[in-house]
């Protein structure tokens, strides 16, 4: 399974044994020849039944040449005796040029000059600042400092009454082999404002445009999700495919796995239909329940093949009675993630252009009859998924217009409306 999902692995299996000659009478010549044998037994296992790609697995046979153990005693042998399995990412295709692009597009409003403008950038843990990768309004441009936590580049000057600048950069992990799964960045401007005074802004909006290459969700269905000796699934299950169901509709270029198994109680043959009706369970549950294209689920079955514990004991035969779920990915995907922060120094504006999670500048031409209130209706959907708690709404109305109610929240110029949004939203509407 790791080799089927991880796709630009190699692996390299070798053979070993400890320093006993080979008998007469035997299939192998020598230990070599044996230790080989051995090693290709587990690739034509890889080829035949997983469906490997042959050219990604090599096989050696080193006979005794490489004990890990004295071969005096009988244990040291027994160790030596053994098969190891080496994975691989080929040199061309280390992850060393791995990085995540930040985009930044900031707006000046006013006649002010401002001297000096500096962008500082807190590094998320575990992220440096990669060389040569900024840019400012289409130009390269280093950073004046790089620290542990932080760079900063210098902007310069910004005179004109309206200043858009776009400014990019990108940071790299330390480690590529240790890449943290949750981290922040926040960066802002420091500058001189006009009579000469050090200001600062608060913390602008980025988009953070990132590259989805394959993801890897597996959940396991043990057998007190099912009835005894049934197919039938009990309600404890739901929760976990529910959860799985709502994930294949967002990513509908995901496709999923299905795979039953048994424990070696009973007939084989009885425990293959066992394992067959239980993934067909599966799948039938997530396509009623969710509008999930059928085509993209595919079932298996195995029987008792393929334990995960030993059958011996009642715990190890729960644990083998299972049904897998692999969700497979193989798929390149570009978005982009907006992270949030306020825009607004002391003295002076300094705005970011709309990011994905905001519905964007409206602007609306319409013909207004004298004593004729005119209706502007906002309609939004939210999935289930949606992290959403409120939805806030600011509208610019010309100096002669005016708002037929009682006065919402007035800053900036703007009139601001912010409405809770329930649990589970599915739609929002206001007027």
């Amino acid at each position: 399974d790791f080799l089927r999902w991880q796709k630009e692995v190699i692996i390299e299996i070798d053979g070993h044994t400890n320093n006993i000659p080979i008998g007469p009478g035997t299939a192998y010549t020598d230990n070599f020849e044996l230790s080989k044998a051995r090693a290709e037994a587990i690739k034509q296992f890889l080829v035949d039944e997983m469906g490997i790609d042959a050219k990604r697995i090599t096989t050696h046979g080193y006979g005794p040449t490489r004990p890990i153990a004295s071969n005096d005693e009988q244990d040291g042998r027994d160790m030596n005796r053994r098969v190891e399995m080496v994975f691989h990412t080929p040199e061309e295709n280390l992850p060393y040029d791995q990085e995540l692009r930040f985009q930044v597009n900031m707006v000046k409003k006013g006649g002010a000059k401002l001297s000096n403008v500096m962008f500082h950038e807190i590094l998320p843990s575990g992220f440096t600042y990669k060389p040569n990768t900024a840019s400012f309004e289409g130009k390269s441009i280093e950073p004046i400092s790089v620290t542990e936590t932080e760079a900063i580049w210098l902007l310069g000057q910004w005179v004109d009454e309206d200043n858009r600048h776009t400014f990019e950069f990108a940071v790299k992990p330390l480690d590529h082999t240790r890449i943290p799964t949750i981290s922040s960045s926040k960066g802002y401007l420091v500058f001189d404002n006009a009579m000469g005074q050090s200001d600062t802004t608060g913390n602008l909006q980025s988009n953070l445009i990132t590259h989805v290459e394959e993801t890897l969700l597996r959940i396991n269905l043990q057998e007190g999700n099912f009835d005894l000796n049934s197919a039938k699934l009990r309600n404890e299950s739901f929760l976990e495919l529910n959860k799985l169901g709502n994930f294949m509709m967002w990513q509908q270029d995901f496709t999923i796995t299905i795979k039953g198994f048994t424990d070696n109680t009973g007939s084989f043959d009885y425990n293959m239909r066992l394992s067959r009706n239980r993934a067909e369970s599966v799948k039938n549950y997530l396509a009623e329940n969710f509008p999930i294209d059928p085509e993209r689920i595919e079932t298996s079955f195995y029987g008792p093949l393929y334990p995960i514990a030993s059958n011996d004991s009642p715990q190890g035969r729960a644990q083998n009675r299972r049904v897998e779920l692999l969700v497979n990915s193989d798929f390149q995907q570009e978005f982009i993630v907006h992270v949030e922060g306020s825009s607004d120094s002391l003295a002076y504006r300094v705005n970011t252009e709309s990011a994905m999670t905001d519905s964007g500048m409206v602007t609306r031409s319409i013909e207004l009859k004298p004593g004729v209130p005119e209706p502007y209706r906002i309609n939004l959907a939210l999935t289930d998924y949606s992290d959403v708690d409120s939805v806030r709404v600011s509208v610019q109305l010309p100096s002669n217009l005016a708002i037929l109610e009682e006065a919402p929240t007035i800053a900036q110029g703007l009139l601001t409306w912010t409405f809770p949004v329930g649990a589970k939203p599915t739609g929002f509407s206001r007027e």
